[in-house]
């Protein structure tokens, strides 16, 4: 896809001719800018793999240039979509795809401290990083209850475990 995706593609995309279709969107984060130039195509008959791929309608391409301090950065994302080109549609389920994930990974951090973690083995890193997602979205089905945010709950747990996670077991049952 990468190889699909040239200079000279991009072009036909961003003319937006028949199933062909771009925008360009920026934002201002201090101190930075950010430019994302969304690409969506219908033309997907090139594509050698097609037969093991159910309901697939167009291709995708995202390219995020972030300028901070007068250094640019730019990384682009390759995207298969069962979505007929609209790109109003594709570029809003990509920011929210991103927008979900990138709450996971602060709340998991934030929570959890995750990134000062230094577990080696990669089984227990994986089950570990299971354990506390599945913590968090326990967390968060009791938050409405606890009133607290989830360190504090955290927190609130730790002070008497015992009584707590009962207490904590028997929301998360009703």
């Amino acid at each position: 896809m990468v190889l699909y995706f040239n200079d000279k593609q991009l072009e036909v995309i961003r003319a937006n001719s028949v199933g062909n279709s771009y925008t360009k969107k920026m934002e201002k984060s201090h101190p930075s800018t950010i430019t994302y130039k969304y690409f969506q195509t219908e033309d997907i008959s090139w594509y050698y793999d097609l037969k093991n791929w159910s309901n697939i309608k167009s291709f995708g391409m995202v390219k995020k240039t972030i300028e901070k301090n007068g250094n640019k950065k730019t990384e682009m994302r390759y995207y298969i979509s069962s979505l007929y080109v609209d790109i109003s549609t594709f570029s809003k389920a990509i920011r929210q795809h991103w927008s979900v994930k990138n709450k996971l990974y602060w709340h998991l951090d934030f929570t959890f401290k995750q990134d000062n973690n230094s577990t080696m083995d990669k089984n227990a890193l994986f089950n570990l990083q299971i354990l506390k997602k599945l913590s968090l979205s326990f967390l968060n089905d009791v938050k409405k209850i606890y009133d607290r945010s989830l360190k504090r709950i955290r927190f609130w747990l730790s002070l008497d475990y015992e009584n707590e996670i009962l207490r904590f077991f028997n929301i998360l049952t009703h």
